[in-house]
């Protein structure tokens, strides 16, 4: 009851309703309803505890910042919010299980990577040099995979997710909604990890890749560390070899590159040197082309600025990600890990466009598939494109109408089935005759390949010439 008339307990809203009556062992209570929220609740309704603490979490809108991006801990926040509670009411406590609950329910609610995305605030900063890392993280002893992709230029995170596993075709799936959103890098900066590079040459074709020089250092350090039995001589011979290789990297341009690459390969040529360095050459010098000479990489990147040459905002973040973990003795599960950096990246990205509004554009268009289902596979893409709907949006869809959705390709299950058995009579060698085949381009029909359970051998990135492997099953099977 407030100055004589009801409120909502869930809203603290003040226009209420009549809604009937309740019949109870005490008695008749009037029934309310809240023309704001819809809660329907009896006159004397008590809220619990953690109702009560979710309600004043949702009007403290700091209570997360502070626990998430602050350097607070729960027992700290706990005591704030008892006290604030005994100026109101009296015999009111709560554990710190209970603050850490609200406090996931409330992170659950920020907007994800996907909804930043719909703002175009944030659209107008990004200068399209992308830096991209993966790591490792523990979650009740089951390693995930934490995804972190940074706009350089801009410093501002397109994605921050963990997934369940490292293959290409995980990664791809992340990156394709990112470029369902619009974001096609001109530039990628990475630490070459192969997973990585595979997706990324899937997604965006023949985008320029740079090897990011921090990890050229750390790749060098790992087959030529600087040991303490190590005598002068090779130490010495070392260090020439790793100077010699960062020059490479950082060559002004293309010609005094194959200079610097000349004399390299002198070197080796004339010294006789340990398997471990001949090996650490040999993979750089097979990796080359991901390291632009500086005109060329400025050219690419658009901008003069050393820092793009490094991915170390996606390190960094990793960090923090990792030390928030730490804080909390460890993430409980998934869900609650994604709410929390959720929370973190949200606050960042607030604060790093001076704390304008970040709620996500209403979708301009509901699309319905069941207008362009005339064929038995339709390209999402183009729909996508052509009408201006979200391609995420289309996707989740097709699913719901129980298609099969496959890179920017919806596919007819009977199709698929039918697909597959003629590439079992015919057998294409390659992915390109594959994708004659299934008539979509050669990129998709790698992961409709592996969606049929047929296997793909890279010899090169040419996704094109890679060749296949088919199970062992008896040809029986699939003719009808």
């Amino acid at each position: 009851m407030v100055a004589g008339g009801i409120r909502c307990p869930r809203c603290g809203g003040s226009d209420v309703g009549k809604y009937g009556y309740r019949v109870r062992k005490d008695g008749i209570v009037p029934r309310y309803y809240c023309k704001k929220c819809g809660f329907r609740f009896p006159e004397d309704y008590k809220q619990t505890k953690e109702a009560r603490l979710q309600s004043y979490i949702k009007n403290d809108k700091g209570i997360v910042y502070k626990f998430v991006v602050g350097k607070e801990t729960l027992k700290s926040i706990c005591e704030q919010v008892l006290e604030d509670f005994r100026n109101q009411t009296k015999n009111f406590d709560v554990s710190i299980s209970t603050l850490n609950r609200a406090i996931i329910k409330k992170a659950m609610k920020l907007p994800s990577w996907r909804d930043h995305l719909q703002i175009r605030k944030i659209w107008e900063k990004f200068r399209y040099v992308m830096g991209i890392d993966l790591t490792t993280i523990k979650i009740r002893g089951k390693k995930y995979q934490f995804l972190m992709i940074f706009d350089i230029p801009a410093r501002i995170p397109l994605v921050y997710t963990i997934l369940p596993d490292k293959r290409v075709l995980t990664i791809a799936r992340v990156l394709e909604q990112l470029r369902a959103a619009g974001y096609v890098p001109c530039l990628v900066v990475s630490d070459m990890e192969e997973c990585l590079i595979r997706a990324i040459k899937r997604v965006y074709g023949n985008v320029p890749v740079q090897w990011c020089l921090y990890h050229i250092r750390v790749y060098l350090d790992k087959y030529m560390p600087n040991k303490k039995n190590m005598s002068d001589e090779v130490r010495s011979f070392q260090d020439e070899v790793k100077t010699k290789i960062m020059k490479i990297a950082y060559a002004p341009d293309r010609r005094k590159q194959k200079m610097l690459v000349k004399e390299l390969k002198e070197l080796v040529e004339s010294t006789t040197m340990p398997k471990r360095i001949r090996t650490a050459i040999n993979n750089f010098l097979k990796k080359l082309k991901y390291c632009h000479p500086r005109d060329e990489f400025y050219r690419l990147a658009g901008d003069c600025d050393k820092s793009y040459y490094y991915n170390n905002l996606c390190e960094n973040a990793m960090k923090q990600v990792k030390e928030l973990k730490n804080k909390m003795h460890g993430f409980k599960n998934v869900e609650a890990a994604q709410a929390y950096i959720n929370a973190y990246w949200h606050y960042k990205i607030k604060e790093k466009l001076d704390g304008g509004d970040l709620q996500a554009e209403k979708e301009r268009f509901d699309p319905t598939l069941q207008l362009f289902l005339v064929s038995e596979k339709v390209n999402l893409a183009e729909i996508s494109k052509d009408i201006e709907a979200d391609l995420r949006l289309l996707k989740e869809n097709a699913e719901h109408l129980g298609l099969k959705v496959i890179g920017n390709y919806a596919f007819q299950k009977e199709y698929l089935n039918r697909k597959h058995r003629e590439l079992i009579m015919k057998r294409p060698k390659v992915v390109e005759e594959a994708s004659k085949i299934l008539g979509v381009d050669a990129e998709t029909a790698q992961q409709v390949l592996e969606e049929l359970g047929i296997k793909i051998k890279y010899k090169d990135m040419d996704v094109k010439k890679a060749k296949l492997k088919y199970p062992q099953i008896h040809l029986d099977l699939y003719i009808t």
